[in-house]
């Protein structure tokens, strides 16, 4: 069985209609949220894949069973990623660093919502940033399109 969970109520709902799509019944998709204890009993899992932030995997031991591998991808900070797998309990971490990743903006108010919401970032949408928006916006045009290259890593570890 193929368990896949969001906290978007319109993710789940397009997984369910590809779900019927493809006549696929061995997928189930639940609501939840990493950031709320997750609705599964322990040791349930025997692979999960994580495309959150490492702060995210905090209830993933539990409901990974031993021996069980996890993956995920992310983009912060390669240690804080590994400090996390650590600290969560899981061994044997690989992690590989990829920076071909390119988020494309379909126009400028879109790139300064990106910006703004980023932590420690100010709010680009704001009059008084607009000088510093538009150095931003001439620094990252990529052949005629708006896009941010981000850092991502992808890892995998195991439970003990």
């Amino acid at each position: 069985m193929l368990v896949g969970f969001d906290n978007s109520t319109e993710l789940l709902k397009i997984g369910e209609e590809l779900k019927l799509h493809y006549d696929k019944e061995n997928v189930q998709f639940v609501y939840a949220s990493t950031r709320e204890e997750l609705p599964f009993e322990d040791s349930r899992f025997d692979l999960i894949y994580d495309r959150r932030g490492p702060t995210s995997i905090l209830n993933h031991s539990r409901i990974l069973r031993s021996g069980g591998t996890i993956f995920g991808i992310h983009s912060v900070e390669k240690n804080r990623v590994l400090e996390q797998i650590e600290m969560n309990g899981f061994v044997d971490a690989e992690i590989e660093e990829f920076d071909e990743a390119l988020i494309i903006f379909p126009d400028e108010r879109e790139f300064a919502k990106y910006l703004s919401a980023s932590h420690g970032n100010p709010d680009y949408t704001l009059p008084e940033n607009k000088a510093t928006l538009k150095r931003l916006i001439l620094e990252n045009n990529r052949n005629g399109r708006l896009a941010l290259k981000e850092w991502r890593y992808i890892w995998k570890a195991r439970k003990p």
